[in-house]
């Protein structure tokens, strides 16, 4: 089922620079030796930043000095703070060697080239019209999936395929902020997180319904590319009980949170 878009020239055009950015990189990845030189040429970089990082940490007078001249032009942290700004900066470092090993894997790369193809030919195939009506039956028709289905790979799909959805582009903002789609989303993204968590594809978190959906929901709104790198972490500050949402090893979000049955008592990863 194609969504189409309404006649609202902003979107159109928000609609075609999405189009041509997937198809540059599609472009890019079809060159496949331009494009692993490229990566490689990245990690390699990703690398010599990390050795740097490295260095410091294994000279405790280097780490000071250097410490010592930036503090000079900025002074606004202690040597601890900054310690661990370059943890943290080395953690996402680490995370990008990845990003790129992942990239040139046989198996991933036709992957990310044949999601591309489907993107390009879905934004190609946009008709300016219809678009709030054609969604909700493209809605209707994933809950019938979601319904069928016993298959827990299926259902991690669709968790990317929904969350796709949601941040298609509609005049300024995205299909998930339409006031007249907000219930038809919530009502699929409840049936597919129930699902999920019954059949083990991903944690319950909390053993009221409602709260774990709303702990969960997070799922479908967030901008993490790797949906199974995210993990929760219920932490108690002042009394009061927050849930840090995290990717891999980096905090991406945190929220104060009145649930009463969590099920998770440490960072835990989201999917199993």
């Amino acid at each position: 089922m194609y969504l189409y878009v309404k006649d609202n020239m902003k979107t159109k055009n928000q609609l075609l620079k999405l189009k041509d950015k997937y198809e540059e990189q599609l472009e890019d990845m079809k060159n496949k030796e331009n494009f692993l030189e490229r990566v490689t040429t990245e990690k390699k970089q990703l690398n010599k930043r990390i050795d740097k990082i490295d260095k410091l940490f294994n000279n405790k007078e280097l780490l000071t000095k250097q410490y010592a001249k930036r503090n000079k032009k900025f002074n606004d942290m202690n040597l601890e703070t900054w310690t661990t700004m370059l943890k943290q900066e080395r953690e996402k470092l680490l995370k990008k060697i990845n990003e790129c090993n992942l990239l040139i894997k046989p198996k991933e790369y036709i992957k990310n080239i044949e999601s591309l193809e489907y993107k390009v030919k879905f934004l190609s195939e946009i008709n300016e019209d219809k678009i709030i009506e054609l969604c909700k039956t493209f809605l209707v028709g994933l809950n019938q999936i979601v319904k069928k289905t016993e298959d827990k790979k299926e259902l991690v799909e669709i968790i990317y395929e929904l969350r796709y959805y949601r941040f298609i582009p509609y005049k300024d903002k995205f299909l998930k902020d339409v006031e007249e789609l907000k219930i038809s989303f919530d009502e699929i993204m409840k049936q597919v997180i129930d699902k999920a968590c019954k059949l083990r594809a991903i944690q319950t978190i909390c053993e009221e319904a409602e709260e774990n959906f709303t702990i969960l929901k997070i799922l479908f709104d967030t901008q993490i590319i790797d949906l199974q790198s995210i993990s929760i972490e219920p932490k108690y500050e002042d009394d009061i009980l927050y849930l840090q949402y995290y990717d891999d090893k980096i905090l991406e979000n945190k929220i104060e949170t009145n649930a009463k049955k969590l099920k998770v008592k440490k960072k835990t990863k989201i999917f199993i």
